[in-house]
């Protein structure tokens, strides 16, 4: 996870796939340096609704992440 996430940053949200956003915002919401700038809550909201990703996506993404890198 943390190796696509690097290069996920600076991208711009119109370009990434959807698995792609559902990795930047679960890291956005693993990370209080992300929560706390206004351009990364922005990219975050972007990407949730450009890419209509639901709650329950997000979980089923971060457990396949965990097993992944278990």
């Amino acid at each position: 996870m943390a190796k696509n996430f690097k290069d996920l940053i600076s991208a711009d949200p119109k370009t990434m796939t959807r698995e792609q956003a559902m990795i930047y915002i679960i890291n956005f919401f693993s990370s209080r340096m992300m929560t706390t700038s206004v351009k990364h809550v922005s990219k975050a909201k972007e990407l949730i609704g450009l890419h209509e990703i639901g709650v329950s996506e997000l979980v089923d993404k971060y457990v396949e992440l965990v097993y992944e890198n278990s």
